[in-house]
């Protein structure tokens, strides 16, 4: 599945750069839009107790949520999912 077919609600699987852990951590959170032309997602996830949302670069989106999907472990955040390209 490609970046661009992501749809507004879709569950993904993200890497973000953690301030606190000084590294990249995975995150899951909703697809709020996609900007084809930025090659970025708008994304909504949860960080400790607060809700925020960030646009994402296209390499750093990692996977989809599918239940027809293949079982995938991302740090530890595991389920069934499908790869973006």
């Amino acid at each position: 599945m490609k970046h661009k077919d992501l749809k507004q609600g879709d569950i993904v699987i993200f890497k973000l750069y953690d301030n606190e852990d000084k590294e990249e951590s995975f995150k899951d959170g909703s697809v709020i839009s996609v900007y084809s032309e930025r090659k970025e997602v708008s994304i909504s996830y949860l960080d400790g107790y607060k809700s925020r949302s960030d646009d994402v670069a296209f390499d750093k989106v990692i996977a989809k949520f599918d239940t027809n999907g293949e079982h995938m472990v991302f740090g530890n955040l595991s389920g069934t999912s499908i790869l973006l390209i």
